[in-house]
């Protein structure tokens, strides 16, 4: 089933190229799809709740979280999105910090290759320094670099499918 494989690479491709040319669009139909998700979700909290009469408390919880998460992701989409990145950002500046100290706390082990962890902490601690600094480029940088990858990972993918091919006609 080599086909399916292709076809999956086709529209892995196209979703990247998506991403590049049309990221504004992307972003706005990710968190709208997140919004409807979330209500979703909370709706099916509260019916969980009426039905099994359990959990009562945690489940109606759960319920009011995720509808207001989902009535904020739809009224605010540019915010919701904001919030996510920095979300994010903070995540890459700690992951970035952690990494530098890691390194710094490995050098005076010979071979250990302490410089790469600082080096891979700056790198990390720069790029969140960037998302807070410009959210917006932030956003955009983000898709068009998971959309390059998507891309190139549906062109594998691609190019795997006529191998499966090639490798099926020969066993057979």
């Amino acid at each position: 089933m080599w086909w399916v494989v292709l076809i999956r690479g086709i529209l892995m491709a196209a979703f990247g190229v998506f991403m590049v040319v049309w990221p504004k669009p992307v972003l706005i139909a990710f968190v709208w799809l997140f919004g409807i998700y979330a209500i979703l979700d909370g709706i099916t909290s509260f019916v969980h709740v009426w039905r099994t009469r359990s959990h009562i408390g945690m489940g109606v919880g759960l319920g009011i979280v995720s509808l207001l998460a989902g009535i904020i992701a739809l009224v605010w989409p540019g915010a919701t999105a904001v919030v996510v990145l920095f979300i994010v950002a903070a995540w890459i500046l700690l992951l970035g910090l952690i990494q530098v100290a890691a390194g710094v706390s490995v050098r005076t082990v010979p071979g250990s290759g302490w410089g790469w962890f600082v080096a891979s902490g700056a790198l990390s601690m720069i790029l969140g320094f960037f998302l807070f600094a410009a959210p917006g480029s932030g956003i955009i940088a983000i898709l068009t670099f998971v959309g390059a990858i998507t891309i190139a990972s549906g062109i594998a993918l691609i190019i795997s499918a006529f191998y499966a091919r090639k490798f099926a006609k020969q066993i057979s």
